[in-house]
């Protein structure tokens, strides 16, 4: 699901496969249950410099343009993004 996501991260700053999949752990194991914890843990694990948190905060508001609350996320992205498999997220 988060791909969509990715793909901006990666085209304006520099992350790795390692990081992505850091951030998709973290989804597994339940450390991410809101919107916000999303956002500080990805830029905490995506980001290297504070001279990219602009284009992650870019990324992140056209990624995220209108959602409000994880709830609005369907829960099977949602579900499938906990249990990440081949080619989930």
């Amino acid at each position: 699901m988060f791909i969509d996501f990715f793909t901006p991260c990666v085209s304006e700053s520099p992350v790795s496969f390692t990081e992505w999949m850091t951030l998709m752990e973290a989804f597994a194991k339940g450390h991410i249950n809101n919107l916000d914890e999303f956002y500080f843990l990805a830029r905490a694990i995506l980001v290297k410099s504070e001279a990219y948190f602009d284009h992650y905060d870019v990324a992140f508001q056209e990624y995220f343009r209108g959602i409000e609350s994880i709830d609005e996320i369907t829960q099977q992205s949602w579900i499938g993004c906990k249990t990440p498999s081949p080619g989930a997220c």
